[in-house]
């Protein structure tokens, strides 16, 4: 399964860091489109994205973007999922689906409206902030989606976070970062293998 024991390394805004979380086992590189302190342009996420093999996911994360925006970005950037802090139209969806790209939908609460998405990914109030938060509403989620936590996850405590809520994929950006958008390899590292024991511990 696509989505299981899933790890994703965002906000990358250069090929070296895509490159070392691509070799340290990462599945997945997320290249921020929303305004963030790590956001990116397009030109430099095809760099990026035309720099990853075929075995990782390239994620486009937007918020607040227009569908038209978005499509404008797919035509742009090759990547290969669509990651939605916004309400996911079926007209996204069927446009993702039809080119064979993801689609994953940020939830916040239990009582968002889930869309015809490939996984969840469970995030705090502020998404990008680092900080942790309640992990026990998402289990009210009313759906078998594979479901990606995030928010405040670091190499110290990813292993305690999947085991504890049974966790098939996570995310983190700021929690393996020297600065804003600058990674740091040991952190990267350090991350992946603490995530990858706790989903071999769940098994």
């Amino acid at each position: 399964m696509m989505f299981d024991r899933f790890v994703k390394i965002c906000g990358i805004t250069t090929v070296d860091d895509a490159l070392f979380a691509e070799q340290a086992g990462a599945n997945a590189v997320g290249l921020i489109f929303a305004t963030s302190t790590r956001q990116i342009s397009e030109q430099s996420a095809r760099v990026i994205a035309g720099a990853m093999s075929e075995s990782t996911l390239t994620v486009g994360v937007f918020r607040g973007q227009s569908d038209q925006e978005i499509f404008e970005t797919l035509r742009q950037v090759p990547l290969r999922a669509v990651q939605s802090h916004s309400p996911i139209s079926q007209e996204l969806s069927n446009h993702c689906r039809a080119k064979g790209i993801h689609v994953i939908q940020a939830v916040h609460n239990a009582q968002m409206t889930i869309g015809d998405v490939d996984a969840l990914l469970i995030d705090g109030a502020e998404p990008g902030a680092g900080q942790l938060h309640a992990w026990d509403w998402f289990r009210d989620i009313n759906s078998d989606l594979p479901m990606i936590g995030a928010g405040g996850l670091t190499p110290d405590n990813v292993q305690a976070i999947i085991q504890a809520n049974r966790l098939r994929g996570v995310d983190c950006a700021s929690g393996v970062e020297l600065s804003p958008g600058v990674k740091d390899s040991e952190k990267v590292a350090a991350f992946i293998s603490n995530a990858r024991r706790a989903f071999e511990e769940l098994l």
